[in-house]
């Protein structure tokens, strides 16, 4: 069976990072499936999933493309008081600290900061630095 990955509340699938969901069979087996199709019969069924190999592409390479946010990207500080605007780093941490999503940034000098998400902006060509 192919194995899962959960991402930000949502399943992918770890071969191919396509999004599933976990369904239960009629014989009582779960399996992976993809998205729900209408069936013609009324109502809606869901099929097994089949992988759709990418070449060349890592899990982290889809969602990057599909525009999520996953560790390892560079990042730029673009707005507020705390980390110094224009610091640049690689996310080495995502998560929520209760005030809202937050980014762990590690800069080239070796230390760490947090830093809210929405005071960040993401930029394939930044270099990392300070």
């Amino acid at each position: 069976m192919t194995k899962a990955i959960y991402f930000k509340n949502r399943l992918y699938c770890a071969n191919c990072g396509s999004k599933v969901t976990k369904e239960i069979s009629k014989a009582g087996n779960s399996y992976l499936a993809s998205e729900a199709r209408p069936s013609i019969h009324g109502g809606y069924f869901t099929p097994a999933h089949a992988c759709q190999q990418r070449e060349g592409l890592s899990f982290q390479d889809v969602l990057i493309k599909e525009g999520e946010i996953v560790s390892g990207q560079i990042v730029k500080v673009v707005r507020g008081r705390k980390v110094a605007v224009g610091t640049v780093g690689e996310i080495m941490w995502l998560g929520e600290n209760g005030f809202g999503d937050t980014y762990g940034l590690k800069l080239s000098d070796g230390s760490t900061v947090f830093v809210a998400a929405k005071n960040c902006e993401v930029n394939s060509t930044v270099e990392a630095g300070n």
